[in-house]
């Protein structure tokens, strides 16, 4: 009898020693699950299912944070699918969200069960969903020949999206076509707009090479036109007078020289209304040689008709 109780008290400390499995000491490793504490705490678990849980007081109210392992554990790295840190929310419906002030109900970054991520936004519509500025300090990819970067409004309709299609570059609206450029933030100053009746440049602009087109439009300052030629009270210049600034400038009177137009340029539009004020003074001159030749002619045939 006496070796039966002495067999069952060793047989339970072993037991008792054999199920105690945490150690907390008051300096050192802290271990759970372990008896050998390699890190200031050192949690050791056979279940991976749930390996740490922080609750409210009321169970009823659910997890306020899990850390665990889930189905398939063990990848060539020793975690989740290869998996350094897996961070899993409620397998049903739950959202992994971030908060910067414990009294703002808005988180600053949410990641959704379905995938999507919001930044600034906690409801993303879209893989990555950023309300706010944002600034790239690497390159932007975007590898599907169909990708689009998109520009919405408040109402998040499409404003202008840019994309290359199979080689193509295209900006475009969702309805009319509206490109505009500023600079400096002077929005009264528009160097550049693009719509879908025309593209408008209204800055200078250089190229260095031929300018192929089937049509060019130039507007004309009122009063530049010069008509004024044919009004009565224009100061012609006599043919003589023409010939004398002809012998100095070797140039026509009101046309720029050579040098000036080879080192300044010339304004195509200006340069052609002058070129038609020297047509229709041309004309004017013709007109009176006309008359002159009209005369001679008819004091010709008196004197023959006399002879």
């Amino acid at each position: 009898m006496k070796n039966t109780m002495i067999f069952f008290l060793v047989f339970g400390l072993i037991k008792l020693s054999q199920a105690q499995t945490n150690t907390f000491p008051t300096s050192g490793e802290v271990g759970i699950g372990t008896l050998s504490p390699a890190y200031k705490l050192h949690i050791n678990s056979s279940n991976y299912n749930d390996i740490f849980s922080l609750q409210r007081s009321n169970g009823s109210q659910g997890n306020l944070f899990d850390f665990r392992i889930t189905s398939n554990p063990y990848g060539s790295g020793g975690l989740l699918n290869n998996r350094s840190l897996s961070l899993v929310a409620n397998e049903n419906a739950g959202d992994i969200a971030f908060f910067s002030d414990p009294e703002n109900t808005a988180s600053n970054l949410v990641l959704k069960s379905s995938g999507k991520v919001g930044i600034g936004n906690t409801s993303p519509e879209y893989m990555l969903d950023v309300n706010g500025l944002g600034y790239f300090r690497s390159a932007l990819y975007a590898e599907h020949q169909n990708n689009q970067l998109r520009i919405v409004d408040s109402d998040d309709d499409l404003v202008w999206s840019l994309n290359a299609n199979l080689g193509n570059f295209n900006i475009r609206s969702l309805t009319e076509s509206k490109i505009y450029m500023h600079f400096d933030g002077n929005l009264s100053y528009e160097p550049f707009r693009a719509t879908s009746s025309g593209v408008s440049i209204g800055y200078s602009t250089f190229i260095d090479g031929d300018i192929e087109s089937k049509k060019v439009k130039v507007t004309a300052t009122p009063g530049s036109v010069p008509d004024y030629v044919f009004a009565k009270d224009y100061r012609l210049m006599s043919l003589n007078e023409v010939e004398e600034f002809i012998k100095a400038n070797s140039h026509l009177p009101n046309i720029p020289n050579a040098r000036e137009i080879e080192s300044h340029g010339q304004d195509v539009g200006s340069l052609q209304l002058k070129l038609l004020e020297k047509i229709e003074e041309l004309t004017l001159y013709m007109i009176d040689l006309k008359k002159e030749n009209t005369e001679l002619l008819k004091r010709i045939e008196s004197i023959e008709k006399k002879q």
